[in-house]
């Protein structure tokens, strides 16, 4: 009898340790699993690739958008030269679509000061920073197209986009005229608002090329092609970005 105690008491300890042991690899392996799982839950910076020019067929005009956010701000690529001192910009700038504010830019140029002939090798000296400014505001790379027609439909609704300008003597030596020019949507041709308007020395025209829809939101970013005469008599084309929500209640 004695001996069959003790072989019990045997047994039993046995179990014991090893279920403990085995409860200490269970503990280990969930620490790793744990571990793991940590480390394949970090976020990712996504990265960017250099915009397309979106107006290709034209060879006046340059614009180079990179996406949109889901807070209706647009991200693109601001580049113009200065035919006074032939140095130039190579920014990003994000735009608010409510506003038409500029809520940022972030400076590509290098250290040289002459005209940039590739503006790639900025980007790619750059682009660690370009995916951390384009990450801290949500601003999401897809493929994008111009819609150059100034009639948009919309959730029944119908938005026409027009623009005019007039030129007007403005007594400057320095200035031949001065550009009066402004932007007007209206809704089902029944009510209308200016979204954008504003004045441009030595301004040639100002119109509507476009626009881009957000695919977040409807709002789009309304394209107009500012052109005005350089320092040298040359001419510049500048796009202006303006935003507009489609939503009746904002006419």
């Amino acid at each position: 009898m004695k001996f069959l105690s003790q072989f019990i008491l045997v047994i039993f300890l046995s179990l014991f340790f090893a279920c403990n042991s085995n409860k200490n690899n269970n503990t280990a392996k969930d620490e790793t699993a744990i571990s793991v799982d940590e480390t394949s839950t970090e976020v990712k910076i996504k990265t960017y690739v250099y915009p397309n020019n979106l107006f290709t067929q034209n060879n006046d005009l340059n614009f180079y958008c990179i996406g949109f956010n889901t807070t209706g701000q647009v991200a693109f690529i601001d580049r113009p030269c200065n035919g006074g001192c032939g140095c130039c910009t190579h920014n990003i700038v994000i735009q608010d679509l409510t506003t038409d504010k500029i809520v940022s830019t972030l400076n590509l140029m290098g250290p040289e000061i002459n005209s940039i002939e590739d503006h790639k090798a900025d980007w790619i000296r750059n682009k660690e920073r370009i995916a951390t400014f384009l990450n801290s505001y949500g601003i999401v790379q897809t493929p994008l197209n111009v819609n150059n027609s100034n009639l948009i439909n919309y959730n029944n609704n119908t938005f026409k986009v027009t623009s005019s300008h007039y030129l007007m003597d403005n007594n400057s030596e320095m200035y031949d005229n001065e550009m009066i020019y402004s932007a007007r949507v209206l809704l089902n041709n029944v009510k209308s608002k200016i979204v954008t308007s504003g004045k441009q020395n030595n301004g040639e025209s100002f119109e509507y090329v476009g626009y881009l829809k957000s695919p977040f939101s409807n709002q789009l970013a309304l394209l107009f092609n500012k052109r005005s005469r350089g320092f040298e008599a040359e001419v510049d084309n500048e796009v202006l970005v303006v935003g507009c929500i489609m939503d009746p209640k904002f006419f």
